[in-house]
């Protein structure tokens, strides 16, 4: 990641960066597959100035589309951005407002009071259409979801997100992607649930558990065992979240 970042920064956005980093993160993303992601995001960079340059090479991997699905399996641009996502899942971790690191707030004055910092709307689009895949990207964009919209300073994102959520919950889709889609979604509200606190979560029990139930009643999850098994994990840690808080019996002083 280290061989990702200078290259980066010493290219800028020219589009030399992403052949050279493909074949870099085809390696990462093998021994993500072998070790598992939390053995292997330790060894990532995680300075606040990579939060912008991170972004900004997503979104050059976004734009670049392959002619066939098995060129985009061969060429390295999944792994490519699986590696540039679980990089983003260690850097929104950072202990500052992300409105303060992005750059690109001083020269947007339209901004509006309810609006995220567009550094993190940039993040959102991305994941929200790697929330419709069929590979590991789906499952990654869950995690990096759970960690940004559970930070103190995303109370905003995370109503937005979840009134997009209860917008594809409650919209019948029929074809492939659409099932794919709620596949992502519930996945990424169960991460959610993991993760966020109990003070967060609660003011959005009701719509969320409203809007699985009626997917679980419905003919698609009848049909589909893997959504319903993401059904049943996000009910599950609903249950926990909605359990009174027990103070402990002894505590540190």
């Amino acid at each position: 990641m280290f061989i990702i970042r200078s290259r980066t920064i010493e290219l800028g956005a020219s589009d030399e960066i992403l052949a050279i980093i493909k074949p870099i993160c085809i390696i990462i993303y093998s021994l993500v597959t072998v070790c598992g992601y939390k053995a292997v995001i330790k060894f990532f960079p995680h300075q606040v100035s990579d939060l912008e340059l991170a972004v900004s090479l997503l979104e050059k991997c976004h734009d670049t589309n392959s002619v066939t699905s098995l060129r985009h399996e061969s060429t390295g641009e999944m792994e490519a951005k699986c590696v540039i996502l679980l990089w983003l899942s260690i850097l929104v971790l950072v202990p500052f407002d992300i409105a303060s690191v992005d750059s690109s707030i001083a020269s947007n004055n339209e901004l509006g009071e309810l609006e995220p910092a567009p550094l993190v709307s940039r993040v959102l689009g991305f994941c929200k259409d790697y929330l419709s895949s069929a590979g590991p990207m789906r499952t990654i964009s869950g995690l990096l979801l759970s960690r940004l919209l559970t930070r103190p300073d995303m109370p905003k994102a995370f109503i937005r997100f979840i009134d997009w959520t209860h917008e594809v919950l409650s919209s019948s889709k029929d074809d492939v992607m659409g099932h794919f889609q709620l596949l992502g979604v519930v996945e990424a509200l169960a991460a959610l649930f993991k993760a966020g606190s109990r003070n967060l979560l609660l003011d959005v029990v009701a719509s969320v558990w409203n809007d699985i139930s009626s997917l679980g009643k419905s003919g698609t999850a009848a049909r589909s065992p893997l959504l319903r098994k993401f059904l049943v994990k996000l009910s599950q840690r609903i249950g926990l979240t909605c359990l009174p808080y027990r103070l402990p019996s002894w505590r540190y002083m």
